[in-house]
């Protein structure tokens, strides 16, 4: 029996706890702003035209014999809804339908030109990117023999740092023995 209320007890603090939930801070600054207080006092007006007006309105020229005169449209039934998830499918089949009903009333002779028309553009997109392929191969063959030249730099640099260096230890064992006499 503890067990049990204990189980509803840990039940019923889940399920309540949204109503322990603390609410926000009270901030003095934004309590009366000027268009909050213009808002709360517009508010029930706006409910009042949409509920008793607007509605109404809506309703009555949707009905079937003002349909024709107002053209009103159901969401559900125009072309493109605005609540439908199919709308780029139906945009996809009208665009299908209108591509196939323009092929099939073109002319043959204008079909073979754009044929042509793409064919010739296939050759020109093959033969841009067979000369962007042979620049990129011109490039990767500057850059491997730029970074051989940096390897050559970098190894001279480092030759003379060291004859720099074994210099500078002669001058100051020079200057070292002057100083002795």
């Amino acid at each position: 029996m503890q067990k049990i209320i204990i189980t509803l007890l840990f039940i019923s603090i889940l399920i309540f706890q949204p109503l322990f939930a603390s609410a926000d801070e009270y901030d003095r600054n934004e309590a009366f702003v000027s268009w909050k207080l213009m808002a709360y006092s517009l508010y029930p007006f706006g409910y009042t035209l949409e509920k008793l007006i607007v509605k109404p309105g809506h309703w009555l020229f949707s009905l079937p014999f003002l349909k024709d005169i107002s053209g009103h449209e159901e969401l559900s039934k125009s072309l493109v809804s605005m609540d439908s998830e199919d709308n780029f499918e139906s945009y996809e089949k009208l665009k299908s339908l209108y591509l196939e009903t323009k092929s099939q009333t073109e002319k043959p002779e204008k079909v073979a030109q754009n044929a042509e028309n793409l064919a010739s553009a296939e050759e020109a997109i093959t033969d841009n990117a067979k000369k962007f392929a042979a620049r990129a191969r011109t490039s990767a063959a500057r850059a491997e023999n730029s970074a051989s030249q940096s390897e050559d730099a970098a190894i001279k640099a480092e030759e003379a740092a060291g004859k720099a260096e074994l210099s500078a230890q002669k001058a100051e064992a020079v200057f070292n023995k002057l100083l002795q006499k």
